[in-house]
């Protein structure tokens, strides 16, 4: 593209160097070359506007999306917690008793550690 560009401004060139064209048409040429540059220069920086605002909004989009499912995780989460108080609740009122199973921890087990590290320190 550039190749055929440089080719006819070169023709015209020539052209003008070889003949002898009036003030108006040389003018004419220059306006023409220069309305020419500034439209594509024009069009170009609105194609890059639109571009950067099109990559703006599609980042946004994905932080609104990104947003809205880490609200729908908390979410249920939420509920899972309200469904396992409401099944407690209901066997409590049925009568039946639930224990909270914790894992039993041996403090003897952990007197001794901290018994051996204090000796170890020493």
């Amino acid at each position: 593209m550039k190749s055929i560009i440089e080719d006819f401004v070169m023709q015209i060139i020539f052209l003008m160097l070889t003949f002898e064209l009036p003030e108006f048409g040389v003018a004419m040429l220059g306006v023409m070359a220069v309305s020419a540059f500034a439209g594509f220069s024009f069009r170009k920086y609105k194609i890059n506007k639109a571009a950067s605002r099109t990559e703006e909004l599609e980042r946004e989009i994905l932080q609104s999306h990104s947003e809205i499912l880490q609200l729908q995780k908390e979410n249920i989460d939420l509920l899972k917690i309200v469904d396992d108080l409401k099944e407690s609740l209901v066997k409590a009122e049925n009568g039946e008793h639930t224990e909270i199973s914790q894992p039993v921890v041996d403090i003897s087990s952990r007197k001794k550690v901290f018994k051996q590290e204090a000796n170890s320190s020493k």
